[in-house]
């Protein structure tokens, strides 16, 4: 029977956010001996349900969890919103994520966007990204000409000070 529901990709992904933690387990650990795991690991939606139940293993299926999510923060800008809280402060997701996609940048702990070396990786994806970033970023002028070269949108997040012709005029 789990093979049948391993085979509709669509009924496992249905099955997998409806069932109570136990039943899913099952099917967790039932897709990742499958064959079908290699075809469905890179479909978002299954790393992210995948990597949820897989926090409670041991260290080898934890590393395999973080793995999932590091492709998934790659590829899908608002992965990072369901993951873990621990995987959340991991700087290693952390960077993945806001190098694929700045704007992920919104998703992490303060303690992160007052990260300069994280801010300026995330504006440097996104120049949006300013949006999210801590005030003292927002001031910061090599930040804020970044984010104008790498997205022309991002004045729109910046004061009006910071939106000056004279300081935007450096922009080559």
């Amino acid at each position: 029977m789990v093979d049948g529901i391993i085979e509709n990709k669509e009924l496992l992904l249905f099955l997998l956010c409806r069932l109570s933690d136990k039943p899913t387990e099952v099917l967790v650990c039932s897709l990742l001996c499958h064959s079908k795991w290699q075809e469905y690991r890179r479909d978002t939606r299954v790393q992210i349900i995948v990597s949820k139940y897989l926090e409670c293993f041991s260290d080898d299926e934890q590393r395999h969890c973080k793995e999932i999510v590091l492709e998934a923060v790659k590829s899908d800008k608002q992965a990072l919103q369901y993951v873990s809280d621990e995987l959340k402060n991991d700087e290693e997701i952390i960077i993945a994520a806001v190098r694929s996609h700045g704007t992920s940048l919104q998703y992490v702990s303060h303690k992160w966007r007052a990260s300069k070396e994280i801010v300026q990786m995330a504006v440097e994806s996104d120049g949006c990204a300013i949006e999210y970033v801590s005030d003292e970023w927002k001031t910061d002028r090599k930040i804020v000409l970044t984010a104008i070269r790498t997205n022309g949108r991002a004045l729109r997040y910046l004061s009006n000070e910071m939106r000056n012709f004279d300081y935007a005029i450096e922009i080559p």
